[in-house]
This record gives structure tokens, sequence and C-alpha cells, in this order.
């Protein structure tokens, strides 16, 4: 569904121009938390996969946060991607 806030008309000249700028902070701030994650999972594994047969609660709520990290990265990128495709179908 098209919302109303979304002109067609308008994505000529500034309106396409300000959506360009929309997706590209996106993309921008995305890979700045990609790499983060990436680079948190990488320090994680240095210091080895939780044991589940010691009680190393660091070493797990490394490992959670990290996961949770993804999930959530993987939420926003989906929240982009339907936000994007409404935006195509509007056109």
């Amino acid at each position: 569904m098209c919302r109303e806030n979304i002109n067609p008309m308008r994505l000529n000249g500034i309106g396409l121009s300000k959506i360009n700028t929309f997706y590209l902070q996106k993309e921008a701030k995305l890979m700045l938390r990609l790499e983060t994650l990436l680079s948190k999972r990488r320090a994680a594994a240095t210091r080895g996969l939780p044991d589940t047969s010691e009680e190393t609660t660091t070493n797990h709520v490394e490992w959670s946060a990290v996961e949770e990290g993804f999930r959530l990265l993987e939420r926003d990128l989906g929240k982009l991607q339907v936000l994007d495709c409404a935006t195509l179908i509007c056109n």
C-alpha cells in the first residue's frame, strides 16, 4: 500500500534527491554497525566460544550481545527493504 505522503509527482528533482540522500545515510549507518559487529565477533572469537559446561558468564554475555546486535541489524535491514519497496510501488 502506498502512503499518502509519498507523491510520485515530487520524485523528480529535489524529491528524488532527498530519497537518495536518505538511503545513502541509512546505508552508511548500517555499514558502520555491520563493521562494528564483525569486529566484536572477531574479538569474542579470539577469547573462545562460550563453554556451556563452565560458568563463564562474561564470555557468554559477550556472545549474546553480538548475536543480539546481528538480530537488530537484520530487523533494521528488513524495515529498510519494506520502506524501499513501498516507495518503488508508489511510483
